[in-house]
C-alpha cells in the first residue's frame, strides 16, 4: 500500500509539472537527478526522499527588483513548502567564508514561505520549479512578500525544503543573494569594478608513451566528450570575456598531430580547431614545453634544460596556434635561482600559483594588487586559492559558481573606489562541467562588481602594491628543492645516443621527432616518486628502443664462411637496409690473424630494399690452412652508434714459402734417417764366420 501511496503523490506531483514556466537563462543546463540510498536494502532510489538543487540563480540583483532562482525539486513534494530566509550582509572576506557552510549566516533580515504546489513548472523539465524572490526598494512603500535588504552587499539566503505545516528540514542549501542599485537592466557599478583574471589551463599528461604510440587516456580527453574538449568547446561561448589560456605546448603539438593524422574524426578535431581560432583573441601563456619543477631541476644540474623548455615551449605555441605567447608565465614551485632563470629567459610577469612568500604585516582587505618580487623589474600576482576553492567545493555547478561571484564581489566592496584585482589560476587537472562554466561566463558578463581581465591587463591596469609609497617588494619563501624525474648524466647519455641515431637517419626522421619528444616530457613535473622517476627513465629509453628498431632493419647476410685460396684475396659482404631510405654505415673489420691491406674501415652508402657488396682486401699473416674468425661490425658513420655485429669464418687453404721449406726439410731429413736406419739394420743381420773347434790331445 506503501508503495501505491507513493505512486500516488508522484501522479499527482507530475500532474503539477503541467503548469507553463517562463524560460530559464540561456546558462542554466539540467543536472542529473540526485539519488538516495535506503540504508536497510541498500538499494537506490531518486524518488524515496524529498530533494532540492539549485539550477541557476540570477548571478545578481537591484534593490526594488526580483532575482530568479530554477530549483530542481525531486522525490514527494506534496506537502512541502520553501522556506526562504535571508541574512545581514556579510562585513569581511572571512564573514563571507564562514557563511559557505550554513553555520555563521549572521542576524536574520527575513523569512518567506512558498507553496510548492504553486511555483511555476518549467513546461521541458518537471523537475524544474522557478522561485523568484524579490528585493525591498527603501524608496517605495514596504512590500511584505520582498525582502527588505536595503543596501548594496552581499546577502546570505537560505532555502529549505520543509513540512507546509510543521515539522524538521528535510533538505536545502545555502547562497547567496549579491545586490546594488539601478534597474536590472542597467545595474549600478561601484566606482572601480574589480578585475577578474580567469585562467583556463588546456593541460594533459603526455599524450605519447615511451614508444611513440598515443596514449588512449589522453587522446579521450581531446574528444569532443573529453575533458578537455568540452574546455576547448567552451571558449568560443566566452568570446565577449577576455579569457586568459594556460596552454600547454605539448598538449597542442599533440592534439594538433592526432587530428591531422584522423581528418576524419571530427570529435577529435573540433577541440583543437577551437584553440587554433580563439588563442589571437584572448592572452596565452608562457609555458615551459611540460610542466616543470625548476627547483629540481636546477639543484640537479639542468638549468639549462629550463631555458630550452621555455624555447620549444614558446615556439610551437607560436607554430600550432599562430600566436605569439604573452612574456607571463604561471609558475610553481619558484626558488631564488629559479626566479633568476625565469628572468634570464625574458620572462619578468608572474602568476605565483601556491608559492609561499615570506610572512609580512597581515593586509586588512584581500590582497588584490600585484606587488614586485625580488627586485624591480619583476611583478607577480598570486592565484587566489581561497577563491578558486569556492568553484571547486561540493554543492550544484550553479551554486559553486554562485559563491565565486559573491566571493568575488565580497573582495570588490571591500574598497570599491580602489583599482584593484585578483587572478584565479584553475588546476592542471580541471574538469568543469558545461553548467559551471556557462554559469560562470553568464556571471561575469556585465557584472556591475566585476570585470572580466586578462593577467597583463591586471598588471598594467592596477597600480603596484605600495606602503607608506614606497613599493611593496615581497621575497621568496626558501623551498627545499625536489629530486628531478632523470639525472643529468642519463640525459646527457641519451642525447649522444640520440645524436648519433640523427646522423643515420637525419634530423626529420620520425623516430629522431619521437625521440625528442621524449627526452622533453622525460623532464617534466608529472612524474612524482620512484614510479615516476621509472616512467620519466622510460621515455630516455625510448632512444635506444627507436635505434634497435632502426638497427634490425640492417641486416649483415654474408655467408658464414669464406674460403681463402691465396694469401691475398677479396672478401664480399652482403648487406641487406630494409628501411626506406639510404643508409649512410660504417664497415669495421676485426681479426687478430688476418691483415686488411686497403684498411679495416669502409663506408658504405646503403640503398633501401637492395643488397649492396662491398669488396674487402684481406691477407693472411701467419701460418698454413686453417680457419680464422673474422669479426664484422656495421656502426653510423662517425662510429658512436653500434648497429650490427657478426662473426664469419675465414678458411685458408695456403700454404706459404717457409711452410714448404720446413716441409721439405723435415722430408729430407725422414728420408736421410730412414736410411741410416736401413742400413744400421743390415749390418746387424750378417753371419758371422764358424771358427774350428780346437782338440785337446791326452796328457
Amino acid at each position: 500500500m506503501i508503495a501505491r501511496f507513493a505512486a500516488r503523490v508522484l501522479s499527482a506531483g507530475l500532474l503539477v509539472a503541467a503548469l507553463a514556466m517562463p524560460a530559464v537563462p540561456a546558462h542554466a543546463q539540467t543536472a542529473p537527478a540526485t539519488t538516495t540510498t535506503t540504508a536497510a536494502t541498500g538499494t537506490t532510489n531518486a524518488d524515496s526522499q524529498p530533494h532540492i538543487q539549485l539550477d541557476s540563480i540570477s548571478a545578481y540583483g537591484v534593490l526594488g527588483g526580483n532575482v530568479s532562482m530554477a530549483l530542481r525539486l525531486t522525490g514527494p513534494l506534496t506537502g512541502l513548502a520553501l522556506r526562504v530566509t535571508a541574512f545581514s550582509a556579510v562585513t569581511s572576506r572571512t564573514a563571507y567564508e564562514r557563511t559557505i557552510d550554513g553555520k555563521s549566516l549572521g542576524s536574520v533580515v527575513g523569512t518567506e514561505t512558498y507553496d510548492i504546489a504553486g511555483l511555476p513548472t518549467d513546461t521541458t523539465d518537471s523537475g524544474r520549479r522557478e522561485l523568484i524572490v524579490g528585493i525591498q526598494d527603501p524608496a517605495a512603500a514596504r512590500d511584505a512578500t520582498r525582502f527588505s535588504l536595503r543596501k548594496v552587499g552581499v546577502f546570505p539566503l537560505k532555502v529549505d525544503l520543509v513540512p507546509t505545516t510543521s515539522g524538521p528540514t528535510l533538505d536545502g542549501f545555502v547562497t547567496h543573494l549579491v545586490v546594488t542599485t539601478g534597474s536590472a537592466g542597467t545595474p549600478t557599478s561601484i566606482g572601480e569594478k574589480l578585475q577578474v583574471a580567469w585562467v583556463w589551463p588546456v593541460v594533459a599528461p603526455s599524450a605519447r608513451q615511451p614508444d611513440g604510440s598515443p596514449d588512449p587516456s589522453v587522446v579521450a580527453q581531446f574528444r569532443a566528450d573529453g575533458r578537455l574538449g568540452r574546455i576547448a568547446a567552451e571558449i568560443p561561448q566566452a568570446s565577449a570575456l577576455p579569457l586568459t589560456l594556460r596552454i600547454n605546448p605539448e598538449t597542442a603539438q599533440s592534439w594538433s598531430q592526432l587530428s591531422q593524422s584522423a581528418p576524419n574524426d571530427p570529435t577529435l578535431v573540433a577541440g583543437i580547431q577551437n584553440l587554433v581560432a580563439q588563442a589571437p583573441t584572448h592572452e596565452v601563456l608562457s609555458e615551459p614545453y611540460v610542466p616543470l619543477d625548476i627547483p629540481a631541476l636546477q639543484a640537479a644540474g639542468l638549468a639549462a634544460d629550463v631555458t630550452n623548455q621555455l624555447t620549444q615551449g614558446a615556439r610551437v605555441l607560436e607554430n600550432v596556434l599562430k600566436s605569439t605567447p604573452a612574456a607571463t608565465t604561471v609558475t610553481a614551485p619558484l626558488d631564488d635561482a629559479a626566479l633568476g632563470t625565469l628572468h634570464s629567459a625574458g620572462i619578468d610577469h608572474l602568476v605565483l600559483d601556491g608559492v609561499p612568500l615570506e610572512q609580512g604585516v597581515a593586509p586588512q582587505f584581500t590582497p588584490a594588487q600585484p606587488f614586485q618580487l625580488q627586485s624591480a623589474g619583476r611583478t607577480a600576482v598570486n592565484s587566489d586559492r581561497g577563491l578558486v576553492d569556492l568553484l571547486n567545493g561540493t554543492g550544484t555547478p550553479a551554486l559553486r559558481a554562485q559563491r565565486l561571484l559573491a566571493g568575488l564581489a565580497v573582495v570588490a566592496l571591500e574598497q570599491p573606489n580602489a583599482r584593484r584585482g585578483v587572478a584565479l589560476v584553475m588546476a592542471d587537472d580541471w574538469n568543469p562541467s558545461t553548467d559551471m562554466l556557462n554559469a560562470m561566463i553568464g556571471g561575469l558578463e556585465g557584472n556591475p562588481f566585476m570585470q572580466a581581465a586578462t593577467v597583463d591587463e591586471v598588471m598594467n591596469r592596477v597600480p603596484t602594491e605600495t606602503r607608506a609609497g614606497v613599493p611593496v617588494v615581497r621575497r621568496l619563501s626558501p623551498v627545499k628543492a625536489g629530486r628531478a624525474p632523470v639525472t643529468a648524466a642519463a640525459l646527457a647519455a641519451a642525447r649522444s645516443k640520440l645524436a648519433a641515431f640523427q646522423t643515420l637517419v637525419g634530423a626529420g626522421a620520425a623516430a629522431v621527432q619521437a625521440a625528442q619528444h621524449a627526452q622533453l616530457v622525460a623532464l617534466s613535473s608529472q612524474w612524482k616518486g620512484a614510479a615516476g622517476r621509472g616512467e620519466a627513465l622510460a621515455q630516455l629509453d625510448s632512444v635506444d628502443q627507436a635505434v634497435n628498431g632502426f638497427a634490425n632493419e640492417i641486416q649483415i647476410t654474408t655467408n658464414r664462411t669464406f674460403t681463402l685460396t691465396a694469401r691475398r684475396g677479396t672478401i664480399p659482404l652482403s648487406f641487406k637496409n630494409l628501411s626506406s631510405q639510404p643508409i649512410s654505415v660504417r664497415v669495421q673489420l676485426q681479426s687478430d690473424r688476418l691483415h686488411f691491406p686497403g684498411g679495416a674501415d669502409q663506408q658504405l652508402l646503403l640503398l633501401p630494399g637492395t643488397t649492396t657488396v662491398g669488396k674487402f682486401a684481406i691477407e693472411t699473416r701467419t701460418g698454413g690452412p686453417g680457419t680464422v674468425p673474422l669479426k664484422v661490425n656495421v656502426t653510423s658513420a662517425d662510429g658512436s652508434l653500434a648497429l650490427q655485429s657478426s662473426t664469419l669464418n675465414v678458411h685458408s687453404t695456403v700454404v706459404n714459402g717457409v711452410g714448404v721449406f720446413l716441409t721439405v726439410a723435415a722430408i729430407v731429413f725422414l728420408a736421410l734417417w730412414w736410411l741410416v736406419h736401413f742400413r744400421r739394420r743390415r749390418r746387424t743381420r750378417s753371419p758371422r764366420p764358424v771358427l774350428p773347434t780346437p782338440v785337446h790331445q791326452p796328457a
